[in-house]
C-alpha cells in the first residue's frame, strides 16, 4: 500500500470515529420506556475497533514518515513539521490582517475611532508568501506520498 492510500484511509477512519462519537452521544439518554435509535453500547464497541485500527495505521504512517528521506538532510517527518509551521504562520498572518482591517461606522465624533496597529498590506503579503511556500511544499509531499510504500 502506498503512503498516500494509508493517509486516505486514516482520514476515513478519523471521520468514522467522529461520527460514532456523535451517534453515541445522541443515544446516550432516552425517555423512560423508550428505546434508543441505536444501541450506544454497540456503538462503543464499534468505536473501540475503529480506534484500534486507527492507532495501528497511524503508527505505520509515523514509522514510514521518519524513515523516508525527503532530501539529503531531512526526513518526511521533518518536512511535515515545517509544513505545519508554515500553515500556522499563514493562519496567524491572515487572522492578524483580518482583525487589523478597520471597518466601522461612526455616527458621532465622540465615538471611539480605531486604527490598525500593523501595516495590513505587508501582513497580508507575508500571509500570501507563507501560503505559497505551504502549497509548494505540500505538492512535493503529496508527490512523495504516492511513490513511497507504507512500512509495517
Amino acid at each position: 500500500m502506498k503512503l498516500a492510500e494509508a493517509l486516505s484511509i486514516r482520514a476515513d477512519l478519523q471521520r468514522k470515529a467522529i461520527q460514532l462519537k456523535e451517534r453515541i452521544l445522541r443515544n446516550a439518554k432516552i425517555q423512560v420506556g423508550e428505546k434508543p435509535a441505536e444501541d450506544p453500547n454497540e456503538l462503543l464497541l464499534d468505536l473501540g475497533k475503529v480506534s484500534k485500527e486507527l492507532v495501528i495505521l497511524v503508527n505505520k504512517i509515523n514509522r514510514t514518515n521518519t524513515t523516508i528521506k525527503f532530501d539529503s538532510e531531512n526526513t518526511l517527518a521533518d518536512i511535515l513539521s515545517e509544513r505545519d509551521q508554515l500553515a500556522s504562520l499563514r493562519d496567524l498572518h491572515r487572522e492578524l490582517a483580518k482583525q487589523a482591517t478597520v471597518t466601522q461606522d461612526r455616527y458621532k465624533k465622540l465615538e471611539i475611532k480605531f486604527v490598525p496597529a500593523v501595516d495590513v498590506r505587508s501582513i497580508q503579503k507575508m500571509a500570501d508568501g507563507f501560503s505559497k511556500q505551504f502549497r509548494e511544499l505540500d505538492v512535493k509531499i503529496q508527490a512523495l506520498n504516492w511513490t513511497e510504500d507504507l512500512l509495517d
